[in-house]
Order: C-alpha cells, then structure tokens, then sequence
C-alpha cells in the first residue's frame, strides 16, 4: 500500500511541475502585460467651460438691460458682471435693436487661474463688445512684497484677448520691464533675466505673470533640449508627447524638445520643467476648480425646492412616521430601496443592453429630475425603484408624462441597483447621502460613489435634465460624463451615511471595510502631473520590478508545493 503511494507521488509531481511551470510562464505574461497597460493607459476625457461673472456699477445713468442693471456714458454701455445674472447677458438688445451675442465664458480661461479677479466690466457699442479685466496677485520676497497687476481686453463674442497691460510693481514702486529681459520672482527675489530673443511670449514661461515655470539656465539657454510638461490647446496634434490630463479646452502633455521650438509653437500655452512641476500642479488645480465651480452651478441643488431634507435626524422622523423598519439582514431602513434583483431593475438592463457601469451611467442621466413637492404635494416621499422605474411615467401629477422622474434619492437608488445587478461588487459601489453645496446653496442630497482603480469616484445622474417648476419647463442637459468626478473635488460639506442592500456605514457604524475613505480628486491631479516627469527608464524599471516580484511569488509557491510533494513521499 505505501509502495502505490509512493508511485502515485512521483507520478503527480512530475506532471504537477511541467503543469505549474507552464502556467507560470503563462500568469508572467499576463500580468506583466497587465503592469505595461496599467502605465500607458493615460487617456482623459475633458471637460472645462469657465465660469461668468458679473457685478453692478453704481454710477450716474442706470438703465435695466435683459433684467440686470447697466449704465451708459459716452454712448458706451457698461455693466459689471457678477455669477447670479452673467446667463441675461447672453443675447442683449439694444436700444436700436441689434442685438449683440455675448460669450463670457473666456474670461477665466485667460487669467482666474493666475491673478485675483478685481473686476470685469463689460463694455458695448452698436458694432463692438468686449470684456475690460482686471487682475492682480502679491507675492512675498525677501525684502517686502512684489505686486502684478494686468488690464487685459477680451473680445465677448469670440473669447480672443484683443489687448492686454501688465504692471510690476515692488513695495508700492513701478518696475520697468524692458523687451529684452523677463522679470521674475524666483526664490524669493524679484530678478531680471536677459533674453535673447524679445519677441517671445513671455506668459508661457509663468504663472500669474511673474513667476517662472522653468528654471532661469534653461531661459537663458532655451536651445538645450529637455523633458517638459505643456499646457496645450485641445487635442493638439503634437509628436512624441504624452497625455496625462485632459480638460474641455486644454491637455497636459509631457514632451522632449528644445524649449525654444515650444515657446514658438502656437498649439502651447504654458511649459514647465521638473524643477517647477509644483507650480504647474497649483496651475492645473485652479483650472480645474474654475471649471468644476461652472458645472456645480449648472446642477443647481435647490433646481427649485431643495432635493432631500436637510438633516439625517429629519429622515429618522419622516421614516418612522412612513413606517420603514429596517429588514431582515440589513443595518438601516435605506438599504431596502436598492433592489438589484427587482423585475423592473433587470428589464431595463436588458432593454438597454447595459454591460458596464458607464453603460449604467448614461441611461440613469437621461431620468428627468422632479421634486417631490411636484410629483408628490409633499417635502419628501421615497420610492422603490420598481415604482420609480414603472410607475412615475403614469403618475397624474407628472409634468413630462411617459417619462421617468423623480428626485436624487430614486435616481441614486435605482443607480445603484443596476450596478449591483450587473455584478458591481457590494464593497464597490454605495449611495451616499449628506449635504452638499450647489452655486452657493447648502442642502441635503443623495449620490452615488463607485470605485475606480481602487479609489471611490462619485456618479451624479441629477447632472442631467430636470423640470424647473418657475418657468414650467423642461431643461434638456446632457449631464456630466462618467468620470468627471475623478479629476474634480465633489462640492461635500458633509457625509451622512453610506449603504447599498448589503453594507451600510455611518458615523457608528462601518460594516464595509474602506467605506470611509473618499477620493482625493486633488491629489489624482497632482500624481498625474508629476507621473510626465517619471523617465521612461524609470517606468520601465517600475514594469521590470512588477514582473520580477510576481517572478518570485511563482517561485515561492512552486517551492511551497514541491515541499509539500517531497513530505508526503517521506511518508
């Protein structure tokens, strides 16, 4: 009997090691590939319209122009703009009757990332409009404080800067600035430094005006050729570069060349060395916060009524007086309002032919936003997304019958269900509700967060089209698209509770483990700026470790099994 032991041993081993060399072969591949396609894939999809602005003047003749105050002097007419009234500007009829398209969408785009906004006054004829800004930024030194100050003009209906004036100014005294040298505040003192060709634009070698983005040898002597990371007009078609972050108007692209040959190229806008790549980071961070703040204005929390109400305690008391226990199995009477096994749940995914979260995504921002006072003729009133999904269409107060509405706790619910029905782990996908600030208004309101790449990243189907109660209406948006939220910080003031059917987490309770943690949008920025300085070599290295590390596992393992081979032989 040990004798047939023996042999049936020897028999598996030999054929356990050719099998487990093979497959190690095969896993090495395989996760090596992996590793290569994890460091280059690197594609973004953008976003960035700015934001408008728009305050009034208090000065002699005041007139009313599409609803915002104006004055007219010298047969100019002028407003300032401010965010809440800057959309009545859009088409403005004069008193003649030509009307005048205006597009402040620029503004920001050319200086908010840099300077402070002092002022923006609009300022119109019969045959020119255009926007007179102005901007300045103090910056300490060593032996007291350097002032920028820019006057620049912006076409409003095409968004070009048609003129521009900078003034430099140290303790409270103008600076000169001559053709052939840049003045820069570098290490904490304002220096002058000679430039051979006084021709360039100046503004892509800075931030706010003044200071350098690439290190003053590399100004001095721009024909030495180097790695630098460009801010460049979209989808430039520039050889040899890299992407790394993407917005609406601009990439991020790391590139080799001579710094001259981008200073002259017209698709750059801002080059930096590794020296400088901070500045760089604060730079994009600001752009992308310019535009994020554009698109929470659009959501518009409040729409017209507040979406959820204001309190987790106010939820507590309206569920009690609905009668919603908490079912068996589960934490929290939340959880049983994502149903990923309901019938409604699986037709629309089979109707929809949803395969992945994203598919998810963009069938969920086509539901039509309605407040529950709307819907319901009360404050707030949850619904199963069964009901929402199937019923809603059909309610006798719905303003867009034969369409899916509802508020953001539906739409999150029922988001959140179809993800779980399409095999989103648990651990991997949750609503949240909490309070959240939307152009200015502070409320409660319900979204949803998924993990991508091992970091949370929320998902918001209200960003798409809503039923404003005022003017009666349905406003038609696309929403935001999927992953917009990976690269832009989501307006939270404060995070209630997190749940799906199977976990939920509070400030006591946290089933799921991670459930707290949340995404740091900033720091994604910051890790893909700085990623344009790794070498290739360096990220070759970074590959080279991954396969040698799985190497070894493999080797661990097979040594573990063949141990374990040679003691049952001993027996």
């Amino acid at each position: 009997m040990k004798k047939k032991i023996t042999i049936h041993c020897k028999y598996n081993a030999s054929m356990l090691w050719k099998k487990i060399s093979a497959l190690s072969i095969l896993l090495i591949f395989l996760l090596s590939s992996i590793a290569i396609f994890s460091v280059q894939a690197t594609d973004i999809e953008p976003v960035l319209p700015l934001p408008q602005r728009i305050e009034l003047l208090n000065d002699n003749r005041s007139i009313m122009v599409n609803n915002v105050s104006a004055e007219i002097k010298n047969n100019l007419l002028k407003f300032l703009i401010d965010e809440n009234n800057a959309v009545r500007l859009i088409n403005i009829e004069t008193n003649d009757s030509h009307i005048l398209k205006v597009h402040p969408d620029k503004i920001y785009e050319l200086i908010a990332p840099q300077l402070i906004i002092q002022s923006i006054q609009l300022n119109m004829t019969d045959t020119r409009s255009y926007y007179e800004v102005r901007g300045k930024k103090d910056l300490l030194v060593s032996d007291g404080y350097v002032r920028v100050e820019l006057v620049q003009h912006v076409d409003a209906e095409t968004g070009k800067s048609t003129f521009a004036q900078k003034r430099i100014m140290k303790n409270n005294e103008l600076i000169d600035e001559n053709k052939d040298e840049l003045l820069v505040v570098d290490k904490n003192t304002l220096k002058r430094i000679h430039i051979n060709e006084p021709d360039i634009k100046r503004e892509k070698l800075l931030v706010s005006y003044i200071e350098p983005l690439v290190t003053i040898e590399k100004i001095e002597n721009p024909n030495i050729r180097g790695r630098f990371i460009a801010q460049v007009k979209k989808n430039s078609d520039l050889s040899s570069s890299r992407l790394l972050l993407s917005s609406e108007n601009y990439d991020f692209i790391v590139i080799e060349d001579n710094l001259i040959n981008l200073i002259k190229n017209e698709l750059v806008l801002k080059i930096c060395d590794q020296e400088n790549a901070q500045k760089l980071v604060y730079y994009a961070k600001e752009i992308l916060r310019i535009e994020a703040e554009n698109e929470i204005r659009k959501l518009r929390l409040k729409k017209t009524v507040f979406d959820i109400l204001d309190s987790p305690e106010l939820l507590e008391i309206y569920a009690e007086e609905n009668g919603w226990d908490v079912k068996p199995g589960q934490t929290a009477w939340y959880q049983q309002f994502v149903t990923p096994d309901d019938p409604a749940v699986q037709d629309l995914i089979i109707n929809n032919n949803i395969r992945t979260p994203q598919e998810a995504y963009n069938v969920a921002v086509q539901w039509i936003w309605v407040s529950d006072s709307v819907l319901h003729d009360r404050t707030e009133k949850w619904l199963l997304p069964h009901d929402f999904l199937m019923e809603t269409p059909y309610y006798p107060s719905n303003p867009l019958p034969g369409y899916i509405v509802s508020d953001c706790e539906e739409q999150a619910n029922t988001l959140v269900s179809v993800l779980r029905a399409i095999d989103v782990p648990a651990e991997n996908v949750r609503v949240a509700l909490g309070r959240v600030k939307f152009d200015d208004v502070v409320g409660g309101h319900a979204w949803v967060e998924i993990k991508e790449d091992g970091r949370w990243m929320v998902l918001d189907p209200t960003s798409g089209p809503y039923y404003d109660e005022e003017s009666e209406t349905l406003i038609q948006r696309e929403g935001l698209r999927y992953d917009y939220w990976m690269y832009y910080p989501y307006p939270v003031e404060e995070v209630w509770c997190y749940y799906n059917e199977v976990y939920f987490t509070d400030e006591i309770t946290e089933i799921a483990q991670g459930w707290a943690n949340t995404y740091n949008a900033e720091e994604h920025t910051r890790n893909s700026i700085l990623a344009g300085f790794v070498s290739d070599e360096a990220r070759l290295e970074s590959v080279v470790l991954h396969y040698y590390m799985i190497t070894l596992l493999v080797i661990i393992l097979v040594a573990a099994i063949l141990i374990v081979v040679q003691l049952i032989r001993k027996k």
